[in-house]
């Protein structure tokens, strides 16, 4: 790839974020929230722990989210330092769980890494009627496939869709009450 075309690529990928970023901040806007700008508005503190926090999430659309706090912060002359100052310590993080639990995502998404890590990670085994010798056993023995036992076990992937369900039951059941339901 030459270097205008990668610039090309870089250059568009910048300006779909910037107008996803755009939106972002214009949704903000009709809620009430503006003026980041303005430390009588919205204090430097504020913006560092709202970038905390989204770096805490993983809802759909939370890149943009963290983009736009780094565009306050960038454009309010912020350094790196602040924001490295601000994030919790692993130390903090364990703190705040329960011994015997793990910080997980509520559900598991490809937005969230998950269906990479985990489709095609799990597999049952399962007999299967072999269709090669199935009506014609009496060349027991001969079938390549089964050895002429009419069946043989296949190994099969555990489908998205049951790795999700198997998943949400187990949060359903082990996850901690949350406060408004405490």
């Amino acid at each position: 790839m030459n270097i205008t075309t990668e610039t090309k690529i870089n250059n568009e990928a910048v300006d779909r974020f910037a107008i996803r970023m755009k939106e972002t901040l214009i949704s903000a806007q009709l809620k009430g929230r503006s003026g980041w700008y303005d430390p009588d508005v919205c204090s430097r503190q504020s913006l560092l722990d709202q970038i905390r926090k989204y770096l805490l999430k993983s809802n759909p659309g939370n890149w943009v989210d963290i983009a736009c706090f780094c565009m306050m912060l960038h454009e309010l002359s912020f350094s790196e330092s602040a924001l490295e100052a601000t994030a919790y310590s692993k130390n903090e993080y364990n703190s705040l769980i329960p011994e015997g639990y793990v910080l997980a995502p509520s559900e598991l998404t490809a937005e969230n890494g998950a269906k990479y890590l985990l489709l095609g990670e799990f597999a049952e085994t399962t007999t299967v009627t072999c269709t090669a010798c199935s009506y014609n056993l009496a060349e027991e023995g001969d079938c390549e496939v089964c050895g002429g036992e009419g069946e043989y076990s296949q190994d099969v992937a555990v489908s998205w869709t049951n790795i999700k369900a198997i998943y949400r039951k187990a949060i359903e059941e082990l996850a901690l009450p949350t406060e408004a339901a405490a």
